[in-house]
Order: structure tokens, then sequence, then C-alpha cells
């Protein structure tokens, strides 16, 4: 089952945050991009909603501005970490785009 991020607007830009506690226990991010997918079944990547790059000053909790969407689609959030041993993590959550959320 996939974790949710709590609905938004198409209209409001939202920060959303990944714990990477109990992955990252001996390591420490170094760097961490972050994807937007449509989930349904659509090749689309949606890199428009995010918004500037991902903040690392709280590591291991790290922070993104979302912002878009279109009404009534469901995305998938894919924070990819990078720690300082080289080893590459992948945490996601869906969020639901619909409006007056």
């Amino acid at each position: 089952m996939i974790d949710r991020y709590s609905p938004k607007d198409p209209t409001e830009i939202t920060v959303l945050s990944m714990d990477f506690t109990n992955i990252t226990v001996g390591d420490t991010i170094s760097a961490c991009v972050v994807d937007v997918l449509r989930l349904d079944n659509q090749p689309e990547v949606t890199t428009a909603m995010v918004v500037g790059v991902c903040d690392l000053a709280n590591k291991p909790v790290i922070k993104q501005k979302i912002g878009g969407g279109n009404n009534g689609t469901d995305y998938l959030v894919r924070f990819t970490a990078t720690m300082s041993s080289g080893v590459i993590t992948v945490a996601s959550a869906a969020m639901l785009v619909k409006n007056g959320a």
C-alpha cells in the first residue's frame, strides 16, 4: 500500500516532506531529487510540479515544494536520495490534486 499526502488544490504550492531517518542510519544524505509521476499509467513525468530544489536543511527529513497538477489526478511524488556512501534510496507517496482540497 502506498502512503498518501493530503490532497492539494491545483492552485496551491505546498511543502511535502519525506523522512529518511530509518534508511540513513550511519549515513548522511548528500543530494536529493524529487519527481512527480501520474498514477493512472500515463507516461507523463510532471517536472513542472516541482518548485525549486530539495531542502536538505533538516536532514534526514527532506522537504520539497510542489505546485500545480490537474484536477482529479493522482500523482506519485518520488524522493530519490543519494547518501554520502553512494547508496541511492527512493521513497515515495501518492497525492491527489482536486479543486477545493
